[in-house]
């Protein structure tokens, strides 16, 4: 039986630990390095899902390459959606938009972008 467990890792710990923290208020980055070493030792498959944020939005290639190098095959990115909008429309495309585009497009065709869809090509 084969497994592809999702692991949450916004990128390097200077970005990842921004937003992910425990309840202690510590970064989560080592705990969630120390998860994929153990599954790597395991041999056992992972994906990594990544939430773009007004911070990491910045560094797509440090993003990526960083994803890269801890063995992540399989990317899923989304965005950060904001809470607190009274009447938000979640049907259109948020203020962020297009710097989440940039992101994808700033990878020098690493990506190729669709409308609302995003397909890796490296």
């Amino acid at each position: 039986m084969n497994f592809l467990v999702g692991i949450s890792i916004d990128g390097p710990q200077e970005l990842h630990d921004r937003y992910r923290r425990s309840n202690s208020g510590n970064g989560t980055f080592a705990k969630v390095i120390a998860a994929i070493e153990r599954l790597k030792s395991y041999q056992v498959e992972f994906n990594t899902l990544t939430v773009i944020n007004n911070v990491n939005v910045h560094y797509p290639l440090e993003v990526y390459h960083f994803l890269k190098s801890i063995g992540s095959k399989h990317m899923q990115f989304i965005e950060l959606l904001e809470t607190g909008t009274p009447n938000i429309d979640f049907s259109g495309h948020s203020e962020n938009t297009f710097r989440i585009i940039d992101f994808f497009c700033a990878s020098h065709g690493l990506w190729q972008v669709y409308v609302n869809h995003f397909y890796a090509m490296g």
